[in-house]
């Protein structure tokens, strides 16, 4: 593995970064939904997206994966239906979806790049990863669970689209190479239903 520095902000420095490479898997974002004002996720995100993609484009390269996001679908989730690739996306501009809106912008910058015949992009859109390294998820809840006494508040106890970062990988991968996924957009979530008090559960026993 070679590393080259840079920052997606910054156009020229993505130059070194995509010369002489056939795909791009493109994660880069501002991560942590809520917290920034939006001129900071639309910088990092959005035109940071669209920055990746015109250094892709003028670079030759073959395949571009667009890593966006399981949120983009808002209150479409909330129903107690599984989103699919065909659901609209019901996202409300306010600061706690920045991340959301921003990464729906990005996502639609890629797809008409796509369109109009500029790369061949695939974009998936992971659930909520967890693994080794996660700050957002595991790692939140692994501290509340370390607690000497834990308490859940309330009764809720909803459904998440529960994902191995592994796995995420796995169809980043296949998405990116593959010819029928060309064009294509892809949810990375479990079938099955799983609850966040089961999860909960689950990591306290292996704690």
């Amino acid at each position: 593995a070679e590393i080259v520095w840079g920052d997606v902000r910054d156009y020229d420095s993505l130059l070194p970064a995509v010369k002489g490479v056939d795909v791009v898997f493109h994660a880069a974002a501002r991560v942590m939904p809520g917290w920034g004002s939006w001129q900071e996720f639309e910088a990092s995100i959005v035109k940071g997206t669209e920055n990746m993609l015109r250094a892709s484009a003028e670079a030759g390269v073959s395949r571009f994966l667009q890593v966006s996001s399981g949120s983009i679908y808002g209150q479409a989730c909330c129903r107690g239906v599984p989103a699919d690739e065909s659901t609209p996306c019901e996202l409300a501009f306010r600061p706690e979806s920045y991340y959301d809106c921003a990464k729906l912008q990005a996502e639609k910058a890629a797809l008409s790049y796509q369109k109009e015949g500029k790369l061949q992009v695939s974009a998936i859109r992971p659930g909520w990863v967890y693994g080794p390294r996660d700050r957002l998820l595991t790692d939140r809840l692994t501290r509340q669970l370390q607690m000497p006494i834990v308490v859940w508040p309330g009764k809720a106890n909803p459904r998440i689209p529960l994902v191995f970062a592994s796995d995420v990988a796995d169809c980043a991968i296949l998405a990116a190479t593959s010819d029928r996924a060309v064009g294509q957009v892809y949810n990375v979530a479990p079938l099955q239903e799983i609850r966040l008090r089961d999860f909960a559960a689950a990591m306290a026993r292996a704690l």
